[in-house]
C-alpha cells in the first residue's frame, strides 16, 4: 500500500491546487516582472462531487499499476458505500485507509463536516493534511473556524494547507438562498401585572424572610413561597401575590393573590402555587410581592426576590430513529452548536455524557467511541419529541481527548422543528453537564 499512500496524497493535492502558470507584465523580459497566476479551467469539479471524479481515476491508475488480482484500491473504494462507514474508516483504519476514507466524506458535503474535523486531531501528518485540504474544498464556513487552529500545527505541511484552505473558504462566493416566507413568533417569557390594588409601601424590611422554590412535574410547575417572621412584633394583613411568570408557557395559578390576617413572631407560613404546563419551553422569573401592616399601622414591604425557573427535557419523550432516518428530517430542521473545553479526563466525561442522555427523556440512537494512540474519541445522539407542540429535538455530544490529560473538548449540537427549543435545552442541558463534572450533583 505504501504507493496507494503517495498517489492518494497527490489527488488530495490535485482537488485543492489549480495549475499555475507564468505571466509576465509587459515590458518585461526578466522571470522578476512575471505574476503567477491561477490557470484558467473550462471545467471544475462541482462542491457536491468532493472528488469523486479525482477517485474514479486513482482507481483506474492503480488498478494498471499494481495489475490484476492487486487492485487493494478498488476493494477498499467498495468498503466506502455509506457514509457511516467513511466515518469508521476515518477514525480506526491505516495512514492509507484513512485518507482514502476522508477523501470520500467529500462526497456527503457538509454532513460530513463533523467527521472530517474530528480526523483534525489524528496523529498522522498526512492525515490530517488531507482532512484540512478536504475541509477548505467542503466550502463550508464552519471550517474557518475549525482550521484556525491548524495553522500552528506541528508540521509544517498542515499549517500551509490550513492557511490555504482558511483563505479559499474566506473567497469564496457568497450564493444567495432562495428566499423563504418566515413566520414570526412572538414568544412571551413573562408576563408583569401589578394585581394588588394598593399604593407602594415606603418602607422595607430585611426582619422579615421570603425563601422560594418550585418543582416540576410533566403537565405542571408548583411554586413554593416560605415567608418567616424575624422581627420583634407581629406581622398583620399580610398579602402574598405572584406578579409576574412565564406566561407563554405557564397558566396562572387559581389564585394569584393570598391574605393572612397575622403571622405571629418566630412564625412561618408556607404557601404553594400551581401553575399547568402547556408549552414544552419554561424559561422566565417568578416576580411576588409580600407586605403587610406593622404596628403602627404603616404599609411594609419584605425582600421577595424574584425566582428564575428553567425547564424542558422533562415534558419530552423519547422518540426512536435511526442515523438513515435522522439525516431525512435534519434538513427541515433549525440548528445551532456550541464547542466547551472542560477540566475534565476525557473518560470520566464520557460517562458523565452517557447519564446525561439517559436522563434527558431521549432515545439515544447512537453511541460510538474509538481509540487510537491514547486519544479518545466519543459521540452519542439522542432524539425525543415535544409532548405538547409535538416538535421533534436531536442532540448530538461529541467528545475528543488524550487520556493521559485533564482537558477535554465537548462539541454540543442541536437540531430541532421549533427554534423557541434551541436556548433552554442548550444552557440547560451544559448546565447539567457541569454540574456533574463538578461533582455538585
Amino acid at each position: 500500500m505504501p504507493v496507494l499512500k503517495v498517489l492518494c496524497g497527490c489527488i488530495a493535492f490535485k482537488a485543492h491546487f489549480l495549475p499555475v502558470r507564468v505571466k509576465f507584465e509587459a515590458d518585461s523580459n526578466t522571470l522578476t516582472g512575471g505574476l503567477i497566476v491561477p490557470e484558467e479551467r473550462s471545467r471544475l469539479p462541482s462542491r457536491s462531487t468532493g472528488g469523486t471524479d479525482a477517485l474514479r481515476k486513482l482507481k483506474r491508475v492503480v488498478k494498471k499499476i499494481l495489475g490484476p488480482g492487486q487492485d487493494e484500491l478498488a476493494l477498499a473504494v467498495s468498503q466506502l458505500e455509506s457514509i457511516q462507514a467513511c466515518r469508521d474508516t476515518s477514525l480506526t483504519g491505516d495512514d492509507d485507509q484513512k485518507i482514502l476514507a476522508v477523501c470520500r466524506l467529500v462526497e456527503y458535503g457538509s454532513e460530513a463536516f463533523e467527521s472530517l474535523e474530528l480526523v483534525l486531531h489524528d496523529d498522522s501528518d498526512k492525515v490530517r493534511t488531507t482532512a484540512v485540504g478536504m475541509i477548505g474544498y467542503l466550502g463550508d464556513l464552519r471550517g474557518i473556524q475549525a482550521l484556525q487552529s491548524m495553522e500552528s500545527d506541528s508540521n509544517s505541511d498542515v499549517q500551509w494547507m490550513a492557511q490555504y484552505s482558511i483563505q479559499r473558504l474566506w473567497e469564496l462566493p457568497t450564493e444567495l438562498e432562495p428566499e423563504v416566507p418566515t413566520t414570526i413568533r412572538e414568544v412571551k417569557t413573562a408576563e408583569v401585572r401589578f394585581v394588588l390594588d394598593e399604593p407602594m409601601p415606603l418602607y422595607y424590611t430585611d426582619d422579615v424572610i421570603v425563601n422560594h422554590n418550585y418543582s416540576i412535574s410533566a403537565n405542571s410547575l408548583t411554586f413554593n413561597l416560605d415567608v418567616r417572621n424575624e422581627s420583634s412584633e407581629p406581622l398583620q394583613d399580610v398579602t402574598v401575590a405572584i406578579l409576574a411568570f412565564p406566561s407563554g408557557s405557564l397558566k396562572a395559578p387559581k389564585k394569584r393573590i393570598v391574605k393572612i390576617e397575622e403571622i405571629p413572631v418566630a412564625n412561618r407560613i408556607l404557601l404553594e402555587f400551581n401553575m399547568q404546563i402547556f408549552n414544552e419551553c419554561i424559561e422566565g422569573e417568578i416576580v411576588t410581592a409580600v407586605r403587610f401592616t406593622d404596628t403602627k399601622g404603616d404599609r411594609v414591604a419584605a425582600k421577595a426576590g424574584h425566582c428564575f425557573v428553567r425547564s424542558f427535557f422533562e415534558h419530552l419523550e423519547p422518540t426512536k430513529t435511526t442515523s438513515e432516518e435522522f439525516l431525512k428530517v435534519k434538513k427541515r430542521m433549525e440548528y445551532w452548536n456550541r464547542e466547551h473545553v472542560l477540566e475534565v479526563e476525557p473518560q470520566k466525561l464520557l460517562n458523565i455524557l452517557e447519564n446525561v442522555m439517559e436522563r434527558k427523556n431521549l432515545y439515544v440512537f447512537r453511541s460510538e467511541t474509538a481509540e487510537r494512540d491514547g486519544l479518545l474519541m466519543g459521540l452519542t445522539a439522542g432524539m425525543g419529541r415535544g409532548q405538547f407542540g409535538g416538535a421533534l429535538i436531536v442532540i448530538t455530544l461529541t467528545l475528543v481527548g488524550r487520556r493521559d490529560d485533564n482537558l477535554s473538548k465537548l462539541r454540543i449540537d442541536i437540531y430541532t422543528e421549533d427554534v423557541e427549543f434551541l436556548h433552554t435545552a442548550a444552557s440547560q442541558l451544559f448546565e447539567d453537564i457541569q454540574q456533574q463534572v463538578l461533582g455538585n450533583e
